[in-house]
Formats: structure tokens, C-alpha cells, sequence
């Protein structure tokens, strides 16, 4: 379940979106107990925080990140006009920076920029489908 994110439109990203989510294990079980946990205002809301994550998605092929931008936008409009939450079903594989170089002087930048990835987990998504939360919360 999305909580927010981002599409890096930059050419140089290292990553392509990010995102905040909540795994929909974790929505389910807090939406049993408050179904208005979305909802700053709720109770439980602050239960969903603690199990939100920052996903940063390297995309595998152009289907994959055309997907993750809609989904990106589709919450962000959703929330403007407070409508449906939006969930996203993800497959592909937890990744790790190994090296960032600069191309055209060979520049080793990990340093500079492993820790800015440091409280996100990198993730390759082979394949991205949009969903209406409400379903996947009975």
C-alpha cells in the first residue's frame, strides 16, 4: 500500500522511483482493528507508520517503470481528491549497492552516495501491477 513516493526523472539516478509502503500483511492486520487507519486522524495510524518502509526501485525494462510512475501518480491524485488508496504488487529481487562510478572520468562516488541509500531497501522490479487496496485489506 502506497504511502507516497517519487519518480526520479534525472538521467544520472541511481534508482528510478521512490516509495514509502506498507506491506499489505501489516495493512490487513491494522485495518482489522482500525479501518481508518489511511487516515492521519486514526488511532491507527501511527501503527502503519511504524511498519512503513522506503523502497527505492530500480526498474528491469521500460513496462516495469512506465507502471511504477502511473502508480506514483495514480496515488497522488487519489490523495488530492481522497480516493482509493493505491497497492502495488511488485516482483523481482532485493538488491545491493556494490559501486557507483562516474563514467566519463571513472570516478568511484560510492561513498558519496551509499549513504544516502542507507534507510531504504533497493529493490528490482521485473514486473509492476497496480492495485485497488480494498480488496487485498479483507
Amino acid at each position: 500500500m502506497l504511502f507516497g513516493g517519487d519518480a526520479q526523472q534525472h538521467r544520472n539516478s541511481i534508482t528510478h522511483v521512490i516509495a514509502a509502503g506498507l506491506p499489505i500483511l501489516n495493512a490487513r492486520a491494522i485495518s482489522d482493528i482500525y479501518p481508518d487507519f489511511y487516515m492521519c486522524k486514526s488511532p491507527g495510524a501511527k501503527q502503519a507508520m511504524r511498519h512503513t518502509q522506503t523502497l527505492s526501485f530500480v526498474a528491469a525494462d521500460r513496462a516495469a517503470l512506465n507502471t511504477l510512475i502511473e502508480a506514483v501518480d495514480l496515488f497522488k491524485e487519489r490523495l488530492g481528491s481522497g480516493g482509493e488508496r493505491t497497492c502495488i504488487s511488485v516482483t523481482g529481487a532485493p538488491i545491493r549497492l556494490e559501486s557507483v562510478h562516474i563514467v566519463q572520468n571513472d570516478a568511484d562516488i560510492t561513498r558519496d552516495v551509499a549513504p544516502s541509500l542507507k534507510e531504504t531497501k533497493l529493490v528490482l522490479a521485473q514486473s509492476v501491477q497496480i492495485q485497488d487496496c480494498q480488496p487485498l485489506l479483507r
